[in-house]
């Protein structure tokens, strides 16, 4: 009886060890040009790569942007399409999800906008500026702030009239934003910085 039970013992914990194993093992991590590709010569498209597959989660046809990776690594944020004068919406695809998901939308910023940049200011949240679907000049006017948490977006900057945010840099401290003034007739530009607070952010 003992050395059956000895000998069941022998042939479970091995069994146990590594469904442990296999259960505590951490997701790949995401990172650009070794487990997520996004080409720079071609059509774009990304592709995340694990020992055992690649999966393609955004096509040519998407046109996707160049995805923007977690601090921690487990998730990337892309605009698609993002391609000139195309509605842009962002999508969100973490190192645990099947396929990515769609988390900011025309419903949020309206069918004659669309998502011109997004950034991580941190693992939970993201930044995203929309501005003019269509137009030979730029005017990006809203910015935002989304939580993946929530999965609420809050409006954190609004410009009115002729002037465009041109670009955003995220640092440790908030978020800089250039801001150009376009004259009444568009020919001429002047410039400006703001700066906006983490604390303001959320």
């Amino acid at each position: 009886m003992k050395r059956n039970l000895f000998l069941i013992s022998c042939l479970l914990i091995p069994i146990l060890l590594a469904s442990c194993s296999q259960s505590t093992k951490p997701s790949s991590l995401l990172i650009l040009n070794e487990s997520v590709i996004y080409p720079t010569d071609e059509p774009p498209f990304i592709q995340i790569k694990t020992d055992n597959e690649a999966k393609m989660i955004s096509t040519v046809d998407d046109y996707p942007s160049p995805p923007k990776i977690s601090l921690d690594k487990t998730k990337l944020v892309y605009i698609a399409p993002f391609d000139f004068e195309t509605l842009g919406e962002v999508w969100l695809y973490g190192n645990d999800s099947d396929a990515p998901k769609k988390v900011f939308d025309r419903t949020q910023f309206g069918e004659d906008q669309s998502v011109k940049q997004v950034h991580w200011l941190d693992d939970s949240h993201l930044i995203i500026l929309t501005g003019n679907r269509y137009g030979t000049v730029s005017i990006n006017q809203s910015l935002y702030v989304w939580d993946t948490a929530s999965k609420e977006a809050k409006s954190v900057l609004q410009e009115k009239g002729n002037r465009d945010i041109r670009d955003l840099t995220v640092n440790d401290s908030g978020v800089e934003i250039l801001i150009v003034t376009y004259n009444d007739d568009f020919t001429e530009e002047t410039f400006e910085t703001k700066s906006l607070k983490i604390t303001d952010l959320y």
